[in-house]
């Protein structure tokens, strides 16, 4: 590959905006992130997801959800790609499937519908494809997202599967009786132990193999 721009010959692509892209950060290449909130009201943990630091829409302030909707969210991650980076027409020919997660302890339909947009002066009323997701099991419960919210999951899935995995974990340990919660921490502990000896071990005989 050449490594001058193909567009502009006299600079090189890796000085090129035109190559390199919009910057991270703008309207054009947004930097999706994340934050763990706790709701005092409903009293459980929730997370927020941000574009540019603050709210992915100026009409929705906040894009924030719990742990079961996040567990929806991630099972439905090849739908969000395609949904999120796919042009008008393919969107609304985006075909109907069901995703069952059983890790994720869930089932979920995904399909399009159209959702109000905007409305012209004239009172003409114009509707986008949305993003529909429908659970199957365990309930009943269901969200819509559009393209930027689609492309803000997908960002983000590394950082929300591991935050679904930490709430789990709270929600198990806290199932537990306290004779239950202590003999888990102490299989814990045992186990890390056991790892941190084996290591040692290893090392040990790795240093006798390469001695001289």
């Amino acid at each position: 590959m050449s490594e001058r721009c193909e567009k502009y010959p006299s600079m090189e692509r890796r000085y090129c905006a035109h190559c390199q892209g919009p910057t991270l950060g703008t309207a054009e290449n947004p930097r999706f992130s994340m934050n763990a909130d706790f709701d005092e009201v409903h009293g459980y943990p929730v997370v927020e997801i941000l574009k540019n630091g603050g709210p992915i829409h100026q009409y929705d302030s906040h894009f924030r959800f719990g742990r079961h909707k996040a567990e929806l969210l991630l099972a439905c991650l090849p739908a969000l790609r395609e949904f999120g980076w796919s042009s008008d027409e393919e969107r609304l020919r985006f075909q109907p499937r069901t995703f069952d997660k059983r890790e994720l302890g869930v089932s979920v339909k995904v399909f399009v519908e159209m959702h109000p947009h905007f409305e012209w002066s004239t009172g003409e009323l114009i509707e986008e494809p949305w993003l529909r997701l429908q659970a199957i099991f365990p309930d009943q419960s269901h969200l819509g997202l559009g393209v930027m919210k689609c492309r803000a999951v997908w960002s983000v899935q590394d950082d929300l599967r591991d935050w679904v995995c930490r709430v789990r974990t709270q929600a198990s340990l806290g199932e537990m009786s306290e004779e239950e919660l202590m003999a888990e921490l102490k299989r814990r502990l045992k186990a890390k132990h056991s790892r941190w000896a084996n290591e040692t071990e290893t090392d040990k005989r790795d240093a006798l193999l390469n001695r001289d």
